[in-house]
């Protein structure tokens, strides 16, 4: 057997281990490979591929730049490197690298996967939708041809669509766990809660390993009144606990309607829930916030503190204690312990932050609480550990620009918020904040534009729209001054 042939084998036998999920096994081989031919191109894009499964990410795109050096015409090599660069958030890299792959490629799908997923990360959603509709001309009879499609509607918030795209790839593959991961998503956006429940259930059915569906349906069964997967589960084969948890639920649903207008009526409701099922925790939170609109914050704390004795890591009972001890710090019956209330609310939240293994929605609550103590330097700090760990998601720096317009640094607010649009550029209340930190440096012709886009987006939105009318009422003005017509 000449050296070739035994390369071949190799690789061969490392790419079974690969798809048997035997990653070491792999490497070990891989490597004996490539001591033996450093430029076989396959076993460097293998070699990336296996390090990116092991979530190395800077080891994978060395052996992907290997790759392409070996053979800069073969599209594996380009597309692993733009799938990794697309990991480390590198996305002109990567979407260069998508487009290499497709030119050496043209009617390849993995190629035409590869560059829609990262026009998609780049918020370029029409060219995302044109390469998905080339995909699905490329390959009408494959499942991932239309699962592509419906992300690409799902990020249009297409929801329709995007759940019949997902229908057609199940037609296809009626078991593609992705397929039913993301049609239960589509369907959740359009309130057909029950539903999406089921088709969450069935994505974890096919692929136990599914963490996306695993976490969606957990979700969702909160969604839906459960309050946990396992009381959910036992309702499904239950009708007596069923019909109990749909009458928890409609006297929760009636407190909940009542809190502001008749307090004390929807404690006795909640207490009436709580006497049906004891172990759910979410009623106690509810309790907490009844009792605080009644006046009787220590009670709230005490309704709030119960959660925390029965399930330490119960991140929302954090959330809760902190939310009283702030209300406590504000009333002037505590006045003279403010400073130690403060200062419990703020540990309150930063055990919620661990309890939820760093919840952006607990950071941002910590940022939220600090900035309202004017503690602004450690508000900036756990505002910089937000966007460090979700740099895509805009309200992370409209925290932040929060924080800096607080503290009349409405020049850096201005820039953090700009950031917030770019990462979703069709949210009103990101463009409304640009429009607000211009409006506070002077700059109102410039902010115009801002505020009637929020307007335009979200019409019923009083706020934006009172801010649209003044720039409308501002432009008549000076048109009429000049004898113009705003309408012409």
């Amino acid at each position: 057997m000449n050296q070739v042939q035994d390369s071949d084998q190799l690789y061969e036998r490392a790419s079974t281990l690969v798809d048997l999920d035997r990653m070491g096994e792999a490497i070990l081989l891989l490597t004996r490979l490539l001591e033996r031919d450093p430029e076989h191109v396959y076993a460097l894009c293998c070699m990336a591929l296996v390090w990116d499964k092991q979530k190395n990410s800077q080891e994978a795109l060395l052996y992907a730049d290997r790759a392409v050096h070996a053979d800069p015409d073969e599209e594996w090599g380009h597309r692993l490197r733009s799938s990794i660069l697309q990991s480390l958030e590198r996305h002109d890299e990567a979407l260069a690298a998508a487009r290499e792959a497709l030119r050496l490629e043209p009617d390849y799908p993995p190629c035409m996967i590869q560059l829609s997923s990262v026009l998609r990360d780049c918020n370029r959603l029409e060219e995302a939708e044109q390469a998905a509709e080339r995909l699905i001309e490329i390959a009408p009879d494959s499942a991932s041809s239309h699962i592509e499609m419906a992300l690409v509607y799902s990020q249009q918030k297409r929801y329709r669509q995007a759940a019949d795209s997902n229908r057609k790839a199940l037609s296809l593959n009626p078991e593609s766990s992705v397929a039913l991961n993301n049609l239960g998503l589509a369907l959740k956006y359009l309130g057909q809660n029950e539903e999406a429940l089921g088709y969450y259930g069935l994505a974890l059915q096919f692929n136990p390993n599914n963490c996306i569906a695993h976490n969606n349906l957990i979700h969702q069964a909160e969604q839906c009144g459960y309050t946990s997967l396992d009381e959910y589960l036992m309702a499904r084969g239950n009708p007596e606990q069923a019909q109990l948890l749909i009458q928890r639920n409609k006297l929760k649903e009636h407190a909940e309607a009542l809190l502001q207008s008749q307090p004390w009526q929807a404690l006795a409701n909640l207490h009436q829930a709580v006497a049906l099922t004891p172990y759910d925790l979410s009623l106690y939170l509810s309790l907490s916030e009844a009792h605080i609109c009644c006046g009787n914050l220590n009670e709230a704390l005490r309704a709030a503190d119960y959660t925390l004795r029965v399930k330490l890591d119960y991140w929302q009972g954090h959330l809760q204690r902190c939310f009283v001890l702030w209300k406590m710090s504000e009333h002037p019956s505590w006045a003279v312990h403010t400073f130690a209330l403060q200062q419990d609310a703020v540990n309150a939240a930063i055990a919620a932050i661990h309890a939820s293994n760093e919840n952006r929605r607990c950071i941002e609550y910590l940022c939220t609480v600090l900035s309202a103590f004017r503690r602004y330097s450690e508000a900036e700090q756990a505002a910089w550990r937000l966007i460090e760990l979700a740099p895509t998601w805009w309200r992370a720096y409209h925290v932040m620009g929060s924080i800096q317009g607080e503290q009349r640094r409405w020049y850096e607010a201005e820039q953090c918020f700009r950031k917030g649009v770019e990462c979703e550029p069709r949210c009103a209340e990101a463009l409304y904040d640009v429009g607000v930190a211009l409006v506070h440096q002077g700059k109102k012709t410039e902010a115009r534009w801002y505020y009637l886009r929020a307007h335009e987006l979200e019409p019923d939105n009083a706020t934006y729209r009172q801010s649209a009318k003044g720039f409308w009422n501002l432009l008549n003005h000076i048109l009429s001054q000049k004898g113009g017509n705003p309408n012409g």
